[in-house]
């Protein structure tokens, strides 16, 4: 049996809630303010900062950042656009003059899916000391309404931390290939305005 307590102190999303704030759930207010700020209280929210972007070394990794059209590895003055589209959001990051478009929708409690071009990710959202980590579960290769599940042994794998700094926070973003060989990954630092 639920006691007024308990009551008072759940949080319930509304369908018309942010992203984050749905997947997130009782777990939100966990989450530091200058985080919360970037993950969209309004219809759009633009990060503008510098990020440090690295590659693999492997010509594989180098064939595949050039057939994704993933920046090279350098620093660069970055931008993260993010905009409402009905219960998703996309996610627009710009490296100096190369663009990585995201769509993100919710999944399931915890669980966000992330669509890049011709893969989807089911990636899981937890709160880590007031800051949020993100980490892949599954990866599926779209072909038009078609998601071909990947195996554990061929699916890229994406780990990350976002995190609170003074004025905005801190991204830190890797992507592995198979054999957990790093194909991209990027630290920046970001500030945030509504639009």
């Amino acid at each position: 049996m639920m006691t007024n307590m308990s009551l008072a102190h759940r949080h319930v999303a509304t369908v018309d809630a942010p992203l984050y704030e749905r997947v997130l759930g009782d777990d939100w207010h966990l989450v530091e303010d200058e985080i919360q700020r970037a993950h969209l209280q309004g219809e759009r929210v633009s990060g503008r900062g510098s990020a440090q972007v690295s590659t693999g070394s492997s010509l594989l990794a180098q064939l595949l950042c050039r057939l994704l059209r993933l920046p090279r590895a350098g620093t660069y003055a970055a931008t993260v656009d993010v905009r409402r589209e009905g219960s998703a959001e996309v996610w627009t990051r710009c490296f100096g003059g190369y663009h990585v478009k995201t769509t993100q929708v919710q999944l399931r409690s915890g669980v966000i899916r992330e669509r890049f071009r011709w893969m989807e990710f089911a990636i899981s959202v937890k709160p880590f000391e007031k800051s949020i980590t993100y980490d892949s579960m599954a990866a599926h290769f779209r072909v038009g309404p078609m998601a071909i599940p990947l195996p554990k042994f061929l699916r890229p794998k994406i780990c990350g931390r976002e995190s609170a700094t003074a004025t905005g926070n801190h991204v830190d973003v890797s992507v592995f290939f198979p054999v957990n060989r790093v194909l991209i990954s990027y630290v920046g630092e970001f500030i945030w305005s509504n639009e």
